[in-house]
């Protein structure tokens, strides 16, 4: 299977899923290298992609945005445009 699921696999499957696909093969075949000789078992990992929701793949996308970009866009939203060129950590404006 996937052991690393930050690697070119991985990310590809999940961006798939973010984006909507949810077939099991289709999201197989991304496999690259390695994985490619277990695609029949990311098949069968992959079975009930269908029930991986728009809720969940926003979560996901939140999860892999880079931990900064994840900070600004929890500040309250009082903070005006200005502030935000401003903004140099965690905390209010």
């Amino acid at each position: 299977m996937v052991t690393d699921l930050h690697g070119v696999t991985g990310r590809d499957i999940m961006d798939h899923l973010i984006a909507g696909e949810r077939n099991p093969k289709t999201l197989a075949q991304l496999a690259r290298r390695r994985a490619r000789r277990k695609i029949s078992q990311l098949e069968e990992a992959l079975e009930g992609a269908e029930f991986f929701t728009a809720r969940h793949a926003a979560l996901l996308a939140t999860m892999l945005k880079p931990r900064s970009f994840t900070l600004l866009r929890s500040v309250p939203e009082r903070c005006d445009e200005r502030g935000l060129k401003r903004f140099s950590g965690v905390g209010a404006c």
